[in-house]
């Protein structure tokens, strides 16, 4: 694997572990064990597409993991309208590294 697409999914994995330290707790106690599921999965499906042949599941993972990860982040931002800028920044990066991931993939793995 190309050392950019090794790199660009190494900082995805290093904002999934940062995001799930910053966003948590969600709210209720179901929504924080959901929450903890979802950053489990991001970070499970970064190291399988890392470290396995099967690139395009551990790819799929990761990349519905981050959807849901989006939705969460909506819900707590709904709940608690304070530290907006957070909140933006931590769907930007659920929605644009797994953009950034495949885009570098396509890229460097023709």
């Amino acid at each position: 694997m190309d050392r950019h697409i090794r790199i660009t999914a190494w900082i995805a994995v290093a904002f999934a572990v940062s995001g799930a330290f910053l966003l948590f707790p969600i709210g209720t106690p179901a929504l924080n064990f959901l929450f903890v599921i979802v950053k489990i999965c991001m970070v499970a499906g970064l190291l399988t597409f890392l470290y396995t042949g099967n690139r395009k599941s551990g790819f799929t993972v990761w990349a519905i993991a981050s959807l849901f990860a989006v939705l969460m982040t909506i819900l707590k931002w709904s709940m608690n309208g304070a530290s907006v800028f957070l909140y933006v920044v931590s769907i930007l990066a659920d929605i644009g590294f797994p953009i950034l991931l495949y885009t570098v993939y396509k890229k460097y793995n023709r």
